[in-house]
């Protein structure tokens, strides 16, 4: 995020859970978002869970999100991922970074690191002319 090393930011963590068979049901994605401090202070992100509610309120404080970069990598899970994921020897996960732009600022206002099997999800991007 382009922070000092003692920086402060607000740190939220969730689990996608998808409820169903044996090869579908339990965790199927980690994430954690990074918030830099001044903005979720600004913004009143504490006590919100992380989604839309977020981004509305980000909206809502003047930092509407214009840009978004995302970067994909695959590499083998950590034990403890793998073990949350329930993950066989072998099976790959994927790892999404994503970094929010808002209006007018060059920082990012918030990443977003996801983690998922590469065995459950395929990535598919429609992207625009310009």
């Amino acid at each position: 995020m382009g922070l000092a090393a003692d920086a402060e930011v607000l740190v939220r963590g969730w689990e996608a859970i998808e409820q169903g068979g044996s090869d579908l049901g339990g965790v199927r994605t980690i994430a954690q978002s990074y918030t830099r401090w001044d903005v979720a202070t600004q913004a009143g992100l504490f006590g919100l869970e992380s989604g839309p509610a977020v981004y509305l309120r980000l909206n809502a404080s003047g930092y509407q999100i214009t840009r978004v970069s995302e970067e994909v990598s695959a590499r083998m899970p950590t034990t403890a991922e793998a073990h949350r994921m329930d993950l066989g020897p072998g099976v790959p996960v994927l790892s999404i970074q994503r970094v929010h732009y808002a209006t007018g600022d060059e920082q990012p206002v918030e990443v977003t690191v996801s983690v998922m099997s590469a065995k459950r999800y395929r990535m598919v991007y429609d992207l625009g002319d310009d």
